[in-house]
């Protein structure tokens, strides 16, 4: 994504700053399903009673780094200009360039909410996958808990402690289906963790072909 916006004639650092608002935008769409799955289903909280705080809260912190990003003000320019620090000098132009980039989205406010409009859509089709392979599995899981799970296990497998989730993605499937669906074992669990990532593999191997054909 990043080259490609490079190769449209866009800079380096704007090319960065649009896939950083491109993936806060969809972590904080699954931030918000997950707190709406909670407020609308109180029971689902009775496992874990202060998850629907952490997840209010994981809600308004994304939202608070995407204001920052969308709406940076000169003023933090001028304070980087006047920094002296050890070894500033090297990054400070740098970091002025990227947030004159992130200065750009606050002329586009009409098609960044297009975007998280977008974005919703995107992440609401992850979902449905996950719960369609659920279906194919019989496993007795509503569609209303994996708008809970997926924005869950989505962030933990963001945590920079393994390789591309790989053990943390089983684990999480393995706690949360546990708790919040009846009757899913361990082994169905982890079962239902590969397929999904099988898929998903699949499908990035396709994708990856279409990518690499393309004019």
């Amino acid at each position: 994504m990043v080259y490609d916006a490079w190769q449209l004639g866009a800079s380096k650092s704007r090319a960065v700053a649009t896939v950083i608002v491109d993936r806060f935008l969809g972590l904080l769409g699954l931030m918000l399903f997950a707190v709406g799955s909670l407020l609308f289903a109180q029971q689902l909280g009775v496992h874990l009673p202060s998850l629907q705080l952490w997840l209010l809260l994981g809600a308004m912190l994304v939202f608070l780094l995407v204001w920052m990003l969308l709406v940076p003000s000169r003023q933090m320019v001028k304070l980087i200009i006047k920094m002296r620090l050890p070894l500033w000098q090297n990054l400070q132009q740098k970091l002025i360039n990227i947030i004159k980039a992130f200065l750009v989205f606050r002329n586009y406010q009409a098609v960044l909410s297009m975007s998280l409009g977008l974005s919703l859509m995107v992440q609401i089709s992850v979902i449905v996958h996950y719960y369609l392979i659920a279906k194919a599995l019989n496993l007795p899981v509503t569609l209303q808990i994996f708008f809970l799970i997926v924005p869950l296990v989505t962030v933990i497998m963001v945590l920079p402690i393994s390789i591309n989730g790989i053990g943390l993605r089983e684990n999480a499937f393995v706690l949360l289906l546990g708790t919040f669906a009846s009757g899913i074992s361990r082994p169905e669990a982890i079962a239902f963790s590969w397929l999904a990532y099988g898929i998903v593999i699949i499908q990035g191997l396709l994708g990856g072909i279409v990518y690499a054909l393309r004019k």
